[in-house]
């Protein structure tokens, strides 16, 4: 029983405790539950460095999501031409992949300034990065 109990004493997270889930995208969870950046801005005032990069990430996320969507506007309309009956643009479909490839840095960004925020706001209330 008792190494039981100690197992699980080690895999516990303090409930304050900003985990980050890995994907296209950093997620935070907080409590379980998806914590959006506005959300974590807010339980964050105060923390100026970590607004610091929660604002960084906004940023980053902005920028990734204009060309994303961008992206996905010119391929959608090249396809959509071919489906109608013309012949592929391969202009506007290689203007389209080229707007996903200047996204992916911006993605990248948002990544790694949303991990240092929920890494500095961890350390500030003592609890230790959870990674899923």
């Amino acid at each position: 029983m008792m190494i039981f109990s100690g197992a699980f004493a080690q895999t516990s997270v303090n409930s304050d405790t900003i985990s980050i889930k890995k994907g296209f995208e950093t997620s935070l969870i907080y409590n379980g539950k998806a914590l959006s950046m506005r959300q974590f801005s807010t339980m964050t005032t105060g923390m100026d460095d970590v607004q610091n990069y929660i604002s960084r990430a906004n940023l980053n996320r902005g920028f990734a999501t204009g060309f994303a969507l961008t992206s996905g506007f010119l391929i959608g309309w090249s396809i959509g031409g071919v489906i109608a009956g013309q012949e592929m643009n391969w202009g506007i479909a290689g203007a389209g992949a080229g707007a996903f490839l200047v996204a992916l840095p911006f993605i990248a960004g948002y990544n790694s300034n949303a991990k240092r925020a929920a890494e500095i706001y961890n350390s500030k209330i003592g609890a230790k990065m959870v990674v899923h």
